[in-house]
């Protein structure tokens, strides 16, 4: 076997030529047909000052036209976060470019192993499949942010500005997620570390003539139910309205996610409010009784009643979070702390400082591999206990041990070993604001 081996510094554009005729010679070339059914994957968005929002896609099979309408089957699955709003399905393609020379060149169609962008997709983003899912490999996938941040301006002033600036970026990256909370005048965002505030910072003054402040991150946990307990809603005051439903909460396995089920027919409740349930679901879960999102559980709909008269479009979407948030009340939570999985490579006389250092953040470790002078420790440690490990462990090998990370998982942590936080928004727990607010009658 033979492993190309090219050497470059982008910087300088050193070596760009010697790639790209590597990537020629070597790569394997496209495969895809161009009379097959449209199945295409948008892998990054961009803003443009004159063009608007474009998305740039890979054309697995089929073939792009502009003004063709193409259909979003991310946003149509099965799962509890499907999107249920019809005008997303389809979309037109306003214009097709590809990037030449560092400009965007206008192309009459986009085939089968093509790479373009695509403008007049106002929904689309990164992810997103277009056309049958099924031809589309297996996605990549990122590393989840551990880390949340509250972002603020230099001025009062600018709040809405730096909010819409930072819903850009965030549109343009799927792992930097927006919480925009206007009611409390609070935005905050998921990070993947420290040097992203930073990273940020010079582009909201670059792009959007923005200062903006960053408050200390703190690590993002989760939660899960403690124990089995039901959730019960009566939500039929004041009139109209009528939405009644009680929900079985069960502790599932660790990261086993949402499980959902309904034990009713329609006759109890109807299908559409059925679905309703269902859909609002994952979104009330976003926050559970100590913060953060709730996670690894099992729902079921035991209960329930709908009304010919007074049941309204909406009453379930009010009340399920209350149902949801009375039982975990009552089954309490437990927190879950991110857990990384950790490879170290160093030199041996550093075995032992290195070893105390793992133990000393509440890490394990297994029995470590000798290889001439340096040795190669893993196991897993909580992320936050080691924030600040990578700069310890340049500091403590003159930077000449290496450190691999990446998220392994949840485990349950005590309270004094994680974080509670205080509920972000109005809590479902506030009766009547909640309902006020669902029903368009707070005043933002």
């Amino acid at each position: 076997r033979l492993v190309p081996v090219l050497l470059g510094a982008a910087k300088n554009a050193i070596g760009i030529r010697e790639l790209m005729d590597a990537i020629v010679a070597y790569l394997p070339a496209p495969m895809g047909c161009e009379e097959k059914p449209l199945a295409a994957v948008v892998f990054k968005i961009e803003h443009d000052k004159s063009l608007g929002k474009l998305s740039h896609v890979r054309v697995f099979n089929g073939c792009i036209k502009p003004r063709d309408s193409m259909t979003n089957s991310t946003r149509f699955g099965t799962s509890l976060t499907k999107n249920t709003d019809k005008t997303f399905k389809q979309e037109k393609v306003a214009q097709l470019k590809q990037m030449q020379r560092g400009k965007y060149i206008d192309i009459d169609k986009l085939t089968a192993g093509d790479i373009g962008v695509i403008s007049g997709l106002g929904f689309a983003a990164v992810g997103d499949v277009y056309g049958i899912a099924d031809h589309i490999p297996d996605p990549y996938s990122l590393s989840a942010p551990l880390l949340t941040v509250q972002a603020k301006p230099d001025l009062d002033a600018n709040f809405s500005k730096l909010a819409q600036a930072l819903g850009e970026l965030a549109e343009e990256d799927p792992l930097l997620a927006l919480e925009w909370l206007p009611e409390q005048r609070e935005l905050h965002l998921k990070i993947t570390g420290r040097i992203q505030i930073e990273i940020l910072q010079a582009i909201l003054k670059d792009r959007f003539n923005l200062l903006a402040e960053f408050a200390e991150p703190s690590i993002i946990y989760k939660e899960t139910p403690l124990k089995t307990g039901f959730g019960f809603e009566r939500y039929w005051m004041p009139k109209p309205c009528w939405a009644i439903l009680k929900l079985k909460i069960e502790p599932g396995e660790l990261d086993s996610g949402v499980k959902y089920e309904s034990k009713l027919s329609v006759n109890d409740i109807a299908a559409k409010y059925q679905n309703e349930i269902e859909a609002t679901i994952s979104k009330a879960l976003c926050q559970g009784i100590k913060g953060w999102q709730v996670t690894d559980l099992i729902i079921t709909l035991v209960e329930g009643e709908d009304h010919n008269v007074h049941t309204r479009p909406g009453d379930y979407i009010i009340a399920t979070p209350m149902a949801l948030m009375n039982g975990l009340v009552e089954t309490d939570t437990l927190l879950l702390e991110p857990i990384l999985a950790f490879s170290i490579t160093a030199s041996i006389e550093l075995l032992g400082g290195i070893s105390s250092d793992i133990t000393k953040m509440r890490g394990t470790f297994n029995n470590p591999q000798i290889n001439h002078e340096r040795f190669t420790l893993k196991g897993k440690i909580p992320a936050a206990t080691s924030m600040d490990f990578p700069a310890q462990l340049a500091s403590r090998s003159a930077g000449k041990a290496t450190l691999a990370t990446k998220l392994c998982g949840y485990e349950p942590c005590t309270l004094e070993q994680g974080n509670v936080t205080a509920y972000r928004g109005i809590s479902p727990l506030d009766r009547d604001k909640w309902i006020l607010q669902g029903r368009g009658a707070m005043h933002q």
